[in-house]
């Protein structure tokens, strides 16, 4: 069974690269000063593992990342918010629920590099949620550490995705270790 601290550990690797994909994709909308990894109590109070730097203010962003591994074909289009945890802490779905986080950042990584990503905008997400109650599907993690409540991102509303890298379209992934061609590109 998974701990706080084991996933915690597996999905650090990936700041570097959460960090550069947050500064790429905030900056096409505005200035990015900086992008810094958010104090432990920020993530653990807030959902904020980076923090967004501009002139004028700053955005908390939360981040997680899944592995992509034999189960990504059935779930690549979900986006999944743990809602219970066997340690009875605050998980973050209801961290948002309550406010917290801007921005969320949502990838799939192999061989220790993320993949696939998709970065949401949590004030239209929220709105989603209360527009659409129903739509989040309860889910137990494998091992049966937490639930999540899981989230089929084909059926969002527009302007909840600000950006998505990775995914070719809503019905169909072409792996990416897979060259492109015209036969997969386009059937």
């Amino acid at each position: 069974m998974a701990t706080y601290k084991d996933d915690r550990k597996w999905s650090d690797q990936f700041i570097p690269e959460l960090k550069k994909i947050v500064h790429d994709v905030l900056s096409q909308s505005g200035h990015v000063e900086r992008v810094t990894t958010a104090p432990t109590d920020e993530d653990n109070l807030r959902n904020t593992d980076l923090i967004v730097f501009n002139d004028t203010t700053g955005k908390r962003v939360g981040c997680r990342v899944r592995r992509r591994d034999e189960r990504y074909d059935e779930y690549w289009r979900q986006v999944t918010f743990r809602f219970s945890r066997d340690s009875g802490k605050e998980t973050e779905l209801s961290k948002l629920e309550r406010g917290w986080g801007d921005v969320f950042v949502y990838g799939w990584a192999k061989d220790k590099k993320v993949t696939d990503w998709r970065v949401i905008d949590l004030s239209k997400f929220r709105q989603y949620m209360k527009d659409y109650p129903d739509r989040g599907i309860q889910r137990n993690n494998h091992d049966g550490s937490s639930d999540f409540l899981a989230y089929d991102t084909s059926l969002f509303t527009a302007g909840i995705e600000i950006e998505t890298n990775g995914f070719l379209d809503k019905d169909k992934t072409v792996k990416s270790d897979t060259p492109l061609t015209s036969e997969n590109l386009f059937t």
